[in-house]
């Protein structure tokens, strides 16, 4: 089984089972960096897939618990570069697929060039990034493509940007384009804003419902 297909295959195999597939997640380093591995291999051991949290100074995308757990496990000493060389050292690896979330800063600072050859050596099965712009994406692309067919696997991104008035036609063409292919994550980050003088006094209840509509449910409709 190539190794994108690890996480769709332990998910389709807990409903098979007559069960909801079970994702945990866990910060890299957090209670404490020196039970990283017995703290793995414990949510490993229930979960159908692992995600593992990279520790990041300024988690604003997160909730309380998960920037206070990236707070401590920084505190730690707890890095990328760390994370990395703490799951190669794995022997045997985990069954359950294992996936890294990590904000854009910590990615670039490692190097495109070489994060996803350390990644597979990691035996990690995909890199997810909460944020990215069009330049760094397609340096990411480039990388992973190039690493994918020195290791044999198959793997990849996706990208695409497009303004308010290309969206629906954007949209027609990448399922037509990509309706046969099977992923392992798919981000849709689609937002409006309003100008940075108004506060939420006097935006009309129209407006409101138009950020809603387009930041909430837009994105969910595309995934459909």
């Amino acid at each position: 089984m190539a190794p994108r297909d690890s996480i769709s295959a332990a998910i389709r195999a807990a409903v098979a089972a007559g069960r909801p597939a079970l994702v945990g997640f866990m910060t890299a380093g957090f209670p404490t960096r020196a039970r990283f591995k017995e703290d793995l291999a414990a949510v490993a051991d229930v979960c159908d897939v692992v995600e593992i949290g990279v520790p990041f100074t300024d988690p604003m995308a997160d909730g309380t618990t998960i920037q206070r757990a990236s707070f401590v496990a920084l505190a730690d000493g707890v890095t990328l570069p760390w994370i990395l060389d703490e799951l190669k050292a794995i022997v045997p690896r985990h069954p359950a697929p294992i996936l890294l979330m990590s904000y854009l800063n910590p990615l670039l600072a490692y190097g495109w060039a070489a994060l996803p050859r350390d990644a597979a050596a990691a035996a990690e099965q995909t890199l997810a990034t909460s944020q990215t712009v069009a330049s760094a994406a397609e340096q990411l692309s480039a990388s992973i493509r190039e690493i994918s067919g020195q290791v044999n696997q198959s793997a990849g991104v996706v990208g695409k940007a497009v303004t308010a008035g290309e969206a629906t036609r954007a949209v027609v063409a990448d399922r037509d384009r990509l309706g046969a292919r099977r992923f392992d994550l798919l981000f849709v980050n689609a937002g409006v804003t309003n100008g940075p003088d108004e506060t939420i006094a006097n935006v009309t209840t129209e407006e409101f419902t138009r950020l809603l509509v387009t930041n909430a449910l837009s994105p969910m409709r595309v995934l459909e």
